[in-house]
């Protein structure tokens, strides 16, 4: 049985060099999807050139909160933002302000500025297909809501960050790399995923049918971490699967408006390494062994 694999780039917009990456991966035919961030200072470039060149592309819109300036007046959600206008709040600060304080104002700025990203679409006529958020804070209690909300309101696909691990031999050869932080942060979203989906009684759609991947081998997707992809799905019913990979040509260089922390994750090697994973005759070969064909939203 041929099933389906849906290929997201995230960080469209950040620079030229992931700009171009996605561009080459689409065009190849093995990056199917991309998550634009609207503040971002290439995002212009992106939505032109995949509107354009690749129409093959499903465009989402990376929702972010954690880095930048807001698409919205700064003055309409100075609770987002410090004193130089830029977002203040990394997942810790979101998930403090949001669900331990429950701060009205705070969310509704939130979704203030969910909306203007939204609307920057609309304006440049831009269909998107999906909706999905910078370091998953979407999935953070009361945030989650806000965005389930608009999807549904909307029609969109919205990504829900919930990751098996699969097979002890996937875990054995993989745990070195899941150290980093992938372990911890699966664990995390998973709690919050399956919680928030619980409360707000949000349905799946899509999502029953699609076998989500990305967290756990985040910014290190390369072909060893793409053989446990394959070796877990292949157990799972689902006859989709979506894998969320941070491609570039080069180390992204950032504006400095992207946090610190956030610094090293866009200036690694591995995002050269993930786009020769995908690009790579390897890669193929894989998918064609596991009966997976590429697909789009």
């Amino acid at each position: 049985m041929n099933r389906k694999i849906i290929i997201n780039a995230d960080d469209a917009g950040i620079s030229a060099a992931v700009n171009e990456s996605i561009f080459l991966g689409a065009k190849a035919g093995v990056i199917t999807a991309a998550s634009i961030m609207p503040n971002m200072p290439f995002a212009e470039d992106a939505v032109v050139t995949f509107s354009s060149e690749t129409p093959m592309l499903s465009l989402g819109l990376h929702f972010c909160l954690t880095g930048g300036r807001p698409v919205s007046p700064p003055e309409s959600v100075p609770l987002l933002i410090d004193e130089a206008g830029v977002f203040r709040h990394g997942f810790a600060g979101l998930w403090h302000k949001a669900a331990w304080k429950k701060n009205a104002d705070f969310l509704h700025q939130v979704r203030t500025e969910l909306l203007a990203q939204l609307d920057w679409f609309e304006e440049r006529q831009i269909r998107i297909a999906f909706l999905d958020s910078h370091r998953h804070f979407h999935v953070i209690p009361e945030i989650f809501g806000i965005l389930a909300e608009e999807s549904r309101k909307r029609g969109l696909f919205l990504r829900i960050p919930r990751e098996k691990i699969g097979s002890a031999l996937r875990m054995m050869q993989r745990f070195p790399y899941w150290l980093g932080g992938g372990l911890l942060k699966q664990q995390i979203l998973n709690r919050f995923s399956s919680m928030e989906i619980r409360k707000t009684g949000f349905s799946e759609h899509l999502q029953s049918r699609i076998n989500y991947f990305g967290v756990l081998d985040t910014g290190k997707v390369g072909l060893n971490a793409w053989r446990g992809i394959f070796e877990t799905a292949k157990h799972s019913p689902a006859t989709t699967i979506l894998v969320n990979i941070h491609p570039s040509t080069q180390p992204a260089l950032t504006t400095s408006d992207i946090p610190s922390g956030d610094m090293a994750f866009h200036r690694s090697v591995w995002r050269r390494r993930e786009f020769d994973a995908v690009m790579s005759d390897e890669f193929r070969v894989l998918c064609r062994q596991h009966g997976f064909e590429p697909a789009s939203f």
